[in-house]
């Protein structure tokens, strides 16, 4: 078990081992927009996490539902928190939303300061059963497949980076000998993966890393990226934006998690 408490450097991240990643978190008693007097404790799964050399970011899935009690209900909502100083609220993004011709999506972006505690925690709650680098049979994807099984896939692409997600719809193609991966889906502004792009992002609006002024409201982010990546077992893969072209991408290397064992009754 692995945590990270807020400090000035990075602590060593590695997803490749496709462990489940959440988010214990203790805000400071003194951040009155947090705490409002009461002092507690969170934690947030994080289903969708990206690593670029040992910056970290986990994505929630929009499901927070934003209200006060005796006040009203506001609206739905996700979560992004990073390794390198900043967490933010982002607003509801769907593919519907795309679809519609929104580009833009809106989020609040906070100092991890806010928090006394912000540690990453680690589970290693499934699997490994297979790797395209190794050169793993996929008979025992199928045999997982047929037995109604729970999928993770980690996947590094060609500029090293790794994305870690929760398979939403595996299948076994048996007239080309192959299975396919897609993941769950979620939206979120592509910026956050980059942190120096980040830090002049939010440069350029007044607000310098590493310091605490407070949620910016309402950024306005025009690269809406998202999870959603259909693997295949012969090395290639699609996103979103090779789906209307019909194209592909390659990637580096492919991992399967799976919560059953190899050899498992």
């Amino acid at each position: 078990m692995k945590a990270w408490i807020m400090v000035h450097q990075y602590p060593e991240f590695d997803i490749s081992s496709g462990e489940s990643v959440a988010l214990f978190l203790v805000p400071d008693s003194t951040n009155q927009s947090l705490t409002e007097d009461r002092v507690y404790e969170e934690s947030f799964q994080l289903p969708h996490v990206f690593q670029r050399g040992q910056a970290l970011v986990g994505i929630t899935q929009k499901q927070h539902v934003t209200h006060t009690h005796g006040g009203g209900l506001v609206q739905q909502a996700g979560f992004f928190y990073t390794s390198y100083g900043i967490y933010g609220v982002l607003s509801s993004y769907d593919l519907n939303t795309a679809l519609g011709g929104v580009e833009s999506l809106h989020g609040n972006i906070s100092s991890a300061t806010d928090y006394t505690v912000y540690d990453f925690k680690f589970s290693a709650d499934m699997h490994e059963i297979w790797d395209f680098k190794r050169g793993d049979d996929i008979d025992v994807l199928v045999q997982a497949i047929r037995r109604g099984g729970r999928f993770r896939a980690v996947v590094e692409k060609k500029d090293g980076s790794r994305q870690s997600s929760p398979v939403e719809m595996p299948y076994y193609w048996p007239d080309q000998n192959l299975v396919q991966f897609q993941t769950k889906i979620e939206f979120f502004p592509s910026e956050i993966l980059d942190e120096k792009r980040m830090t002049e992002t939010l440069s350029k609006d007044g607000y310098p890393l590493g310091e605490n002024p407070g949620p910016i409201t309402e950024l306005i982010f025009n690269n809406v990226a998202s999870t959603y990546l259909s693997l295949f077992t012969d090395g290639r893969y699609y996103s979103l934006g090779q789906v209307k072209p019909g194209t592909f991408l390659e990637y580096e290397n492919l991992t399967i998690f799976a919560n059953w064992r190899v050899n498992e009754e």
